[in-house]
């Protein structure tokens, strides 16, 4: 078995392994008392899945594309506007106003 066979495997796990040891890690964080180790396993959770998120929107609208199926991709907008939503509801980056 070579590696490009499993890769498309790899990428798909890979998310939800990491998002689920944040989460076992977030709870001994939480047992122990540890707030910023908490609020760093919540930042690389969010970041994964909405990386995860972020290529699953992709991947799907390149199959659009490549089928030439471009009405689906009405379809696609709700999911771009809600990850972009999440995006600036978890990190609400503010500027420093000069």
């Amino acid at each position: 078995m070579d590696l490009l066979s499993i890769m498309p495997g790899l990428i798909m796990i890979t998310p939800f392994m990491v998002c689920g040891m944040t989460m076992v890690l977030h709870v001994l964080f939480f047992l122990f008392k540890k707030p910023a180790q908490i609020l760093i396993c919540k930042c690389i959770y969010y970041i994964m899945f909405l990386i995860y998120w972020a290529f699953f929107i992709l991947f799907w609208i390149i199959d659009i594309i490549m089928k030439k199926e471009y009405l689906l991709l009405v379809f696609a907008i709700p999911f771009i506007a809600s990850e972009i939503y999440i995006a600036k509801k978890l990190y609400p980056f503010k500027r420093k106003e000069d």
